[in-house]
């Protein structure tokens, strides 16, 4: 089997990366024209790992702490090695490799069995302390609208709700579902914003419980609520439909499925 260090040497012809074996011995690949890079791997058991998958293993070994930047950042690395032209290192196994995780995840996200229950309660049932540490104060999970740049982590997220209620194009009275309701807020501005009412739905029991405390302490409860009920279970009519940072987990196999359920859903004649 090529060893990492004969892996590195076809993809590194520019720029410098010098690397620091597990042995102790060092090798330096490309034309110095840049920084050196200096990458040390922790031991032999990582290089194996990173020659035989390293589209996964080399992050993997980061995380791990057994693949350790001496000069240099993780993102200098990845810029080098994408610059350089990762295909490189490609090989018959690989390319079989990589084959058979696309396939894999193909069939998997069409099977009967329902596991978003199960994918949701791993990323989100956790100590609401924990989220408190890094999201905004109206607890926004994803998709912060940085519109001007420069602005705070709170403005970009409230500069997403904004923009999100705009292409809503909300009237007076609407009925709005929002799949995949996070930690409610969402669902709570559109309500303040106009006069709609509001329904949300999450798979995440940690989810709910914080949702529904927000809501009925900002007097909203006439207006907003919050269902632990996955999105294909959803009855009703609504005039408007909204899903933000949940249509990745869906699944390519799901997307047919996905878009059919938000168009019975859907009242044609809003």
């Amino acid at each position: 089997m090529a060893d990492v260090a004969q892996m590195i040497g076809k993809i590194v012809q520019t720029g410098s990366l010098k690397l620091v074996l597990a042995s102790g011995d060092t090798r330096t690949f490309g034309d110095g024209s840049e920084d050196t890079i200096v990458v040390r791997i922790a031991d032999a058991e990582a290089e194996r790992a990173i020659v035989d998958d390293p589209a996964l293993k080399l992050a993997e070994m980061y995380m791990d702490g057994r693949l350790i930047l001496e000069a240099g950042n993780i993102f200098d690395l990845l810029s080098l090695l994408r610059r350089n032209g990762v295909r490189k290192a490609g090989n018959v196994k690989l390319a079989a490799r990589t084959f058979a995780r696309a396939l894999s995840t193909q069939l998997w996200s069409r099977f009967p069995i329902n596991r978003n229950l199960q994918n949701v309660s791993h990323h989100y049932d956790l100590s609401a302390k924990l989220f408190d540490l890094f999201l905004d104060e109206d607890w926004q999970y994803s998709c912060a609208y940085f519109e001007p740049p420069g602005i705070s982590l709170d403005e970009a997220q409230l500069a997403k709700k904004r923009h999100i209620a705009a292409k809503l194009l909300l009237e007076d009275g609407n009925r709005v579902l929002e799949i995949g309701s996070g930690w409610g807020g969402m669902a709570m501005y559109l309500a303040e914003a106009e006069n709609v009412d509001v329904t949300g739905v999450t798979l995440s029991e940690e989810q709910l419980k914080v949702s529904r405390d927000r809501v009925q302490r900002r007097g909203l409860s006439n207006r907003v609520r919050f269902e632990l009920t996955d999105y294909r279970d959803v009855q009703g009519k609504f005039d408007r439909i909204v899903s933000v940072g949940m249509f990745e987990h869906v699944g390519v196999g799901n997307y047919r499925r996905f878009f059919r359920k938000v168009s019975s859903c859907l009242d044609k004649r809003a």
